[in-house]
């Protein structure tokens, strides 16, 4: 049973810095997007939500060097239970978001979080100690 709780516990560990990283961004989306007016191509912003779930993965590393999780298998994973949950998360929150009247933002939606996420545990994974 201890053991089960340590697995929990490291999986729900990874996912709330996924979704810290996932917030910082929407912050800084919301805040400097007002002044590129025009929508990009799906293809561009996945291409850089990928390159910003990179760099989130990178900073993260700084702050928090060790995977959470120890197993191998349970951190390989992680690489695709991460990225599902704040997927499914971020998707949640916008259906809230969109009840209340409040302006989305593309990481608002499940698929552009999804790469958010894939990106930053892929980066985790690759290179935690």
């Amino acid at each position: 049973m201890e053991v089960l709780l340590e697995v929990v516990l490291q999986f729900v560990g990874e996912i709330l810095l996924q979704l810290i990283g996932e917030f910082l961004v929407k912050l800084g989306v919301h805040a400097l997007g007002a002044p590129f007016s025009r929508p990009a191509s799906p293809l561009r912003k996945t291409l850089g939500y990928i390159l910003l779930g990179g760099m989130a993965g990178g900073i993260s590393l700084l702050l928090v060097p060790a995977l959470m999780i120890q197993n191998e298998w349970l951190r390989m994973a992680n690489l695709v239970i991460t990225p599902v949950t704040a997927g499914g998360i971020m998707w949640f929150l916008a259906r809230k978001k969109v009840r209340k009247g409040a302006p989305l933002v593309a990481l608002d939606r499940f698929g552009y979080a999804f790469f958010f996420a894939l990106a930053m545990s892929s980066v985790r994974f690759l290179w935690a100690s």
